[in-house]
């Protein structure tokens, strides 16, 4: 695994200073405001994601889902539209790695392996490969009796 493959894509807030945006006028800045008062706010969080999402700046997109991400990794969803975003504003190469990065956080979702494996198989990757995401994602999460699309 190399987390240092895509600058900036699934980089801890921490790790990149401050994640607000210093931009006058931005409509995110009152929102992390927000957020940093009191980070167990979901509704805060969300508002702050969509404004972010609305900017189509792939940097805000980035820090906003890191944080929010580091706050409720257990939030699958928000995973997936954390990868859609780098799909869309990106390209493909953050993808995977936002995918390995949610199922080191939340390795027991069906959800979040099978989508991993479905991009993996939707970008023509090695079969072998292919299958050792299967293989992982069933050994953490096979028992599950929703495990069936692994």
């Amino acid at each position: 695994e190399d987390s240092g493959a895509h600058p900036g894509v699934g980089t801890p807030p921490s790790a990149n200073g401050d994640a607000r945006p210093r931009t006058r006028g931005c409509p995110t800045v009152p929102l992390w405001d927000k957020v940093r008062a009191d980070p167990d706010d979901f509704n805060s969080w969300t508002a702050l994601i969509g404004a972010a999402e609305r900017t189509e700046d792939v940097h805000k997109i980035r820090a906003v889902y890191d944080a929010f991400l580091a706050e409720f990794p257990l939030c699958y969803g928000y995973w997936k539209k954390y990868a859609d975003a780098e799909a869309r504003l990106a390209g493909i190469d953050g993808v995977e790695h936002v995918y390995e990065r949610a199922t080191h956080a939340f390795p027991y979702s069906i959800d979040l392996w099978t989508q991993r494996a479905s991009h993996a198989v939707s970008m023509r990757r090695d079969a072998e490969k292919v299958r050792e995401l299967f293989e992982s994602g069933l050994a953490y999460a096979g028992t599950d009796w929703l495990a069936h699309p692994l």
